[in-house]
Formats: structure tokens, sequence, C-alpha cells
């Protein structure tokens, strides 16, 4: 028998080349089935990780748009001291036309005390001021693919500030949230103009000599000059016309204004943003400002106001009026939660705050007026040497809630001319603008019949979110005529609801439009002319005005009035959402930006002008 020892041979190789092979297949398994376990634990951290960031922006959106200049005060921020904002909250993503659940976060949020960190040096995280500040800790967890049953978790720790700073809509001589319009070639502006929306000129050429614009100010002092052009150089030819939307027409050439049209329109270089109006619907920070700065409003040595009307009163309207020999003297923030009406001579530095309208039935006049109406140029230097010649001198703003009226809107001839430009279809005012605010711009759900808004838990629409432009929570319709009247009919039977010195047997608004010339001092009849305001205005809604100035000047006297040619003139600011301001006079109208709001505060005169929110910073963030 013949033995063949090459066959055991080959089994035993067989054997062994099997049993490597099935370990090779094993690992190969294992591995495979570990790299897609480790793939998976990779993809369930990085959905968390997006869940958590998803977290993050849900709490930077509930902050933005609970806070964006309606709740204007840091009281209510330090509410939210430790708050669950969203507790395993789905977070869906769209897939094929479908919501698809990708994890849960669950969101809380703590306002740090100086228990927790020591602040930089200076800073106030305690207080209620224009220049406090404070810091928040957003801790989102994000699990997937559920809290209940975590594949993966990861926690993102962010530490925001949050601060108000001054409203640079006062930068301007003229700014309006919607649509602004000269249409007239008998206007000059010294000061810039500005709007949200487009701005035209129609075929006239008015007057605009434009100035540098300026970061903030301390003290007279213009800290950090704006380069507009882009030009690199600090040489005085910044400033002029600003449109976030288009520029329709152009200023006369005398002073060559440059123009800056913006995201909307034809781009510049630098585009021109939108600048966030301040909000007044919640008065109660400058109630609580007015009161800690000791304000009131005195007219021969009585006091009419002690800084809040209608607090612990119930009478909440106020009519002030003052003379030459007997001024309305006024000091720091005054709230009048109801209407106000105003004429005649004032004195002092201080704002009005009205929870309605602010009437001008006829001139105000400052009792104190700086020397000049403006710098002598529009260098850096000549400006803040006229602030400082003018840091004593009278400042009065008058700020409404809802409109400012100027001129007898009883006559039939005002509600004519102003009714016209209220329901002029590039005026529009209903609350029906789309997400951008501002009418005929034809973005996605303007005009469609609907007002757009975010809504708490609870279902309530949030103030100041979509289309809810003035901030109060509810829907407004196109302005109507009928919000010019007085709040309070007491007004002419008898005075009931009104606080002040309303002049003895008025019996009409009519009554208080009028001008003594002779004494030089308001008047129940006489004068309709109407040459001057002194003061800064400001509503959220329309400033409206019918008024003329027929052949008259001021006569030449001691009383330091400006030399008057005939002409409107405005000494302040005029700034609203809406506008119509009907002029009728011989000569023109003439706006004079007061120098002394160029990035102001207003903290050095011992007031309070309007703020905003400062876009929230984050300081830190870290990842567990």
């Amino acid at each position: 028998m013949i033995h063949n020892t090459n066959r055991g041979s080959a089994l035993v190789i067989a054997i062994v080349t099997s049993v490597v092979i099935v370990s090779l297949a094993g690992s190969a398994i294992y591995m495979a089935a570990y790299e897609q376990r480790y793939s998976n634990k990779e993809s369930y951290r990085m959905k968390a990780r997006y869940v958590a960031e998803a977290g993050i922006a849900r709490a930077i959106k509930y902050v933005n748009s609970n806070f964006a200049n309606v709740k204007l005060s840091f009281t209510e921020i330090d509410a939210l001291a430790n708050t669950t904002l969203f507790s395993n909250e789905a977070f869906l993503a769209a897939s094929q036309g479908q919501n698809v659940k990708v994890g849960e976060y669950s969101v809380t949020l703590r306002v740090l005390t100086e228990a927790d960190f020591t602040p930089p040096e200076g800073e106030d995280i305690k207080g209620n001021k224009v220049n406090s500040l404070r810091y928040f800790l957003v801790t989102s967890t994000g699990f997937v693919p559920s809290a209940a049953k975590p594949e993966s978790k990861i926690t993102i720790n962010a530490t925001y500030q949050i601060g108000t700073r001054v409203a640079h809509v006062f930068d301007y001589s003229y700014f309006i949230n919607n649509w602004g319009w000269f249409y007239t070639t008998d206007l000059s502006s010294f000061g810039n103009v500005r709007s949200n929306g487009a701005f035209s000129f129609g075929s006239y050429k008015p007057v605009i000599e434009s100035k540098p614009r300026f970061e903030y100010s301390i003290g007279t002092d213009l800290i950090g000059y704006i380069d507009d052009n882009g030009d690199g150089k600090e040489n005085n030819q910044d400033g002029g016309v600003y449109a976030w939307d288009y520029i329709q027409g152009a200023p006369s050439t005398l002073y060559k204004p440059d123009l800056y049209q913006g995201l909307k329109g034809a781009n510049t270089r630098p585009e021109v943003p939108q600048v966030p109006m301040p909000n007044l619907t919640n008065l109660g920070l400058y109630e609580q400002m007015s009161k800690e700065q000791g304000s009131y409003i005195k007219i021969a040595g009585t006091t009419i106001c002690d800084g809040v009307l209608g607090d612990n009163e119930t009478k909440q309207n106020l009519y002030l009026e003052g003379t030459y020999e007997n001024p309305i003297e006024i000091k720091g923030t005054i709230v009048v939660r109801g209407d106000c009406i105003i004429r005649g001579y004032v004195s002092g530095k201080g704002v009005i705050y009205a929870g309605r309208n602010i009437y001008i039935p006829q001139r105000i006049l400052y009792r104190n007026p700086p020397s000049e109406r403006r710098p002598s140029t529009n260098s850096e230097a000549s400006r803040e040497n006229w602030r400082e010649r003018a840091d004593d001198k009278d400042l009065l703003g008058l700020f409404a809630r809802e409109h400012v009226v100027i001129g007898d809107y009883t006559n039939s001839t005002w509600q004519n001319y102003v009714s016209q430009w209220v329901n002029d279809s590039m005026n529009k005012s209903k609350e029906d603008a789309g997400p951008d605010k501002i009418p005929n711009t034809y973005d996605a759900g303007e005009g469609d019949g609907k007002w757009t808004v975010e809504l708490d838990p609870s279902g309530n629409p949030i103030p100041g979110t979509g289309e809810d432009i003035d901030g109060d929570g509810k829907f407004d319709d196109t302005t109507k005529m009928s919000e010019f009247n007085l709040g309070s009919g007491t007004f002419s039977t008898g005075h009931a609801q009104w606080a002040g010195n309303i002049p003895t047997g008025v019996t009409s608004y009519r009554q208080v439009t009028y001008w003594n010339d002779t004494t030089d001092n308001p008047g129940i009849s006489g004068s309709s002319n109407f040459p001057q305001v002194d003061a800064v205005l400001y509503c959220n809604h329309f400033v409206g005005g019918y008024f003329y100035n027929f052949d008259y000047s001021y006569k030449n006297d001691n009383r330091g009035h400006f030399t008057n040619k005939k002409e409107i003139a405005f000494n302040g600011s005029i700034i609203s959402r809406n506008e119509s301001l009907i002029f009728e006079n011989g000569n023109k109208v003439v706006l004079f930006h007061d120098e002394r709001l160029t990035a102001e505060t207003g903290e050095r005169f011992g007031l309070t002008m309007p703020r905003v929110w400062k876009p929230l910073k984050l300081i830190s963030m870290s990842i567990d």
C-alpha cells in the first residue's frame, strides 16, 4: 500500500486557512460593528450639539423678542434671574418635506451677579442707568434622540452681555421710520436727514447741509468719527441724506450732500442699515428715572408736576403755558400718563414723555436759548465749542407714545391738508407691512390682511415682533384723523381731568392756538402766525400739523429772539414713525439740528433721552 503524506499536509493547511479566514472575517465584522457604533455615537454627538445650539438660538430669540426696545428696563432683565425657558422641547428639522424630530433641548437662563464673577472696574451690573449692564448665562443641553433615553447629551454654556445705548435717531434734524419726504424747495435742513424706508424729494430741491456723525460723546467731546463715504478721511465731508430703501430725486447742490441709498435701494458702500427707533410703550423706566432725578415742572414758583402726572393723581392730562416773565420751568425727566398741551416760553433742561399725544397749539420758545442756532462750521472743534457754550442754555424734549399734533387740529383747513398725507399710499401706517416693518417694499406677508407676530407660550402676541411696528402688542389699523383729538373731552367742559395752568375762560382748544403780539406771550385771541418751535420732537406714530407764518417776523427787542426772516424754524429735531407736516408761509421752513443731541444720552443735562438695547454681545462659550 502506498501512503500519500501531501494529502495530510493539505488538510492541515486548509483547516488553518479556514481558521484564519474565519478569524479575519470575525475581526472584520467586529471592526465594522465597532466603526458603526463609533459612527453612530459621533452622529448622535453631532446631532446633540446641533440641538443644543438650537436651544441657544431659541433663547437669544426669546430675549430679543421680549426685550427689543419694548421692555426697556434692567428690572425686567433681573426678573429673569433664574428662569427655565424650555424643558425637553422637541427640535424638528425639515426632511423631504416633513418635520422630523432630531432631539430635545432644555434651556435655562441665569442673570449673573457679583457672587458669580467680578465685573470689570467701572461696570455697573446692579443699577438701572444709561450705562448699566447685565451679564446672563444661557445653559442649553441637547439630547438625542430624547431626554428620557439619550444616546448622546451635549451641554453648551454661553455668557452674553446686554446693555443700552443712545438712540442715534436724534443725530438727525429729521428722521422718519417709514417714508421721508421733502416736497418743497423752500426748505433748508442744517443737519443730516434719514429714513428707515424710502426718502423722496420729488422734483423739489431743498437745501441740506450735512455734517459728520459720531459713535458717542463724553461731556461736550464727540468720540468716534464715522467715515460715511469710506474714503478713510476725517475731513468733515461726511454725513448727508440716508435711506434704507431708495432715494427719489436729489436736494439742492448748494452744499453737495452725499446720498446714501441702502440695503433695499441702489446699494452704496458702506450699506445703509435701518436705525432702531426707541419704543415708548412702557414708560415705567422713565417714571423711575423721574423719581431718581427729583424732576419737576414749575411756573411762577408753583410746582405743577412733581415728575410723574397720573401716578397718584386722578388727573392724567397736563396743560402748560409759559410767558416771558413766568416761563415753564422744567427739570429732568417728566412723565404725563395722558395728553400734554404745551406752548409759550420754556426754561431749564428737561423732557416730557406723554402716554398719549403731545399738542403744540402755538410756538414754543426758549427763555435762554443758545446764542447761535448752530456752530460756525461742521468741524469737530467748532461743534464741540458750540456744545460747551450752549451747555447751560435751555433744552426741551417732547416725546409722545402716540402722536405729536402741531397747530389747530380742530380747524377744517388743518384737517383737510393733514388727512391728505395721513392717507397717502406712501405714508401707510397699518401694521400689515411685512417682517421689515416698512410699507411698499413688497416683502412676504405685506398687505396680506394678516397681522403676523410671534406668540408667547400662552398664545399672546410678543410686543415688537413681526408686524407689531409700535411694539404695543396690539394690532394698529390705518391711523384715523380722530386719533389727533384730545383724549379727554373735559378740556372744554370744566377741565376736570386736566392739571396745569389753563387760562381763565378757555372752553375750546382753538382759544389756545393764538399769540398776543403786543405782549409777545400766549393769548386766547390774537395772531395765528406760527414761526418757531424750540424743542426736540419724537413720537411712535404721526407728527402732524398745518401752520403758517404770513408776513411775520420777531420784533427787534431784548428778549433774545433769533433773527426770524418770516420763516418757520425748528430748533431741535423731528423724529417720528410717519409724518404729515404742511407749511404755508411767505418765505421758508428751516430745520436746525441741535448739536447738543449728537450721540447724547441726556445724563449731563440731568435728563433721560429715549434709549435702545445694544445688540447682544457674546462674551464666552464652553461645550461639555
